[in-house]
């Protein structure tokens, strides 16, 4: 079914913003400010694999991403902005 693919980059992409939201404002889940090192290497190895998924997953749907979101981008991009 053609819709698994798109709902799947849309609920990696919404577990990466929750993350990314709760490592702003509890700092357990900081990943460049982590002093514990195997912990922030691994960190950081995920978020790299979470990011060549979507990549992979929307170049499959014919979609190209930026390579990095400029402040503005992100702005647009939060909920309720």
């Amino acid at each position: 079914a053609p819709h698994h693919l798109p709902t799947f980059i849309l609920a990696l992409a919404d577990l990466l913003n929750r993350y990314y939201s709760l490592a702003r404002t509890d700092s357990q889940f900081r990943i460049l400010q982590d002093d514990d090192k195997p912990r922030q290497a691994a960190r950081l190895l995920m978020l790299a694999a979470a990011r060549q998924v979507l990549f992979n997953s929307l170049g499959l749907m014919g979609i190209t991403a930026p390579e990095r979101l400029t402040r503005a981008e992100e702005e647009d991009a939060e909920p309720g902005a």
